[in-house]
């Protein structure tokens, strides 16, 4: 889904107007009309730069949603090193954000400018959203979307860095596709690397999820292959299908994706089978796998991750309504939560969306596993 971003982690002029900016809001000067929402939306998060959630009062092996309380939305998690690292759609903080953790339940959030330090040229800073990261060799690949300056349009572009945190570098000349957002990085038992992503929606065709193997380097699509569709919306709930994460689950490929629209409770997250990590992939249900409830608003942006023990989990973002769910100016804020994912007779259950104190420790019934 679309977010973005503002000012120029390498541009002191852009810095000083941002300053600028908050401190006349913060001096109850009003907005001006011209203003658009994701700039807003950007200084309302400027609370939180920097600091520790305290979301979370139980000890450890203990946690409660959500784990971040601050906008975290599109969020990827990745276990590197016995560490948690979640990467984010950004705000003041940077670009894209970085929240780290070592226990699921506390999360520390890295300083602006966060761990995109540079973006290419061609695109449009302030428009970077739905972070996708993996390990290629040596180095970090963060896949996100962006908007390509000349033309408008929405496309998926990378950054590398030498570590997990980075700084990200983007230093491509071109889009690596366009009409398309929502990248999300996968490999396989071969060790071969895929990308999953929505695609089509902005020619008219209708949103689907594409699939395509990249080459040994990530930095493009392997000479001779083609993108796959591997998903389209046909079910009710699905005004659109986006935000799509591959993982294999209990020798199952699991496609999770979202539904709806991010702004409302519609938005939800489903999730189809498939028997490969190409596809084809079909929905064993006609509803979606999370939905919202009366304490968690539009549960979406879903990923599945494995934590150390190797139990599954799935992380997305969702209001909470009541006095937390908008912040200044009336933006919704989109906290990080994470579940439990199981397979029980071969397709997944959750145990979201949960709002009480859960445990961190193995959840999966018997019988089920994840």
């Amino acid at each position: 889904m679309e977010s973005t971003s503002l000012g120029r982690p390498h541009d002191p002029v852009r810095a000083c107007v941002t300053g600028l900016a908050l401190g006349a809001v913060l001096a109850g000067v009003l907005v001006p009309p011209a203003w658009s929402a994701p700039v807003v939306h950007r200084l309302a998060a400027i609370a939180s730069i920097g600091r520790t959630d305290q979301a979370n009062v139980h000890a450890v092996p203990v946690f409660h949603n959500p784990v971040i309380r601050d906008d975290s939305p599109d969020p990827d998690v990745v276990l590197s090193g016995g560490t948690y690292y979640a990467f984010t759609t950004g705000n003041l903080n940077g670009p894209i954000q970085l929240f780290i953790s070592t226990n699921l339940a506390h999360w520390t959030q890295t300083n602006w400018p966060g761990p995109l330090l540079q973006d290419a040229t061609w695109t449009t800073y302030g428009k970077e959203w739905a972070p996708g990261v993996i390990q290629v060799g040596e180095q970090w690949v963060m896949y996100y979307a962006t908007e390509e300056t000349e033309t408008g349009a929405q496309c998926i572009t990378m950054a590398t860095a030498p570590t997990i945190t980075g700084p990200y570098v983007n230093d491509q000349s071109a889009p690596l596709t366009c009409d398309a957002i929502d990248p999300s990085p996968y490999t396989t038992s071969d060790g071969s690397l895929l990308l999953t992503w929505k695609g089509d929606e902005a020619s008219g065709r209708g949103a689907k999820i594409m699939v395509e193997q990249l080459s040994a380097d990530g930095r493009s699509f392997l000479p001779g292959t083609s993108p796959t569709v591997v998903l389209t919306a046909d079910q009710p709930w699905e005004t659109t299908v986006e935000n799509p994460d591959m993982a294999l689950i209990g020798g199952t490929w699991f496609l999770v994706y979202s539904g709806g629209s991010y702004s409302d409770a519609s938005y939800a997250t489903g999730y189809a089978m498939c028997t490969g990590p190409l596809g084809p992939c079909t929905k064993p249900l006609d509803h979606p796998l999370l939905t919202s409830a009366a304490e968690v608003i539009g549960p979406g942006g879903a990923s599945a991750f494995a934590d150390k023990s190797g139990q599954w989990w799935l992380a997305y973002a969702a209001a909470t309504p009541g006095p937390g769910e908008y912040g200044l100016f009336g933006i919704r804020i989109r906290s990080l939560r994470i579940d439990a994912l199981c397979v029980a007779d071969g397709r997944l259950e959750t145990t979201g969306p949960t709002t009480t104190p859960q445990p961190l420790a193995s959840v999966c019934p018997p019988g089920r596993v994840a």
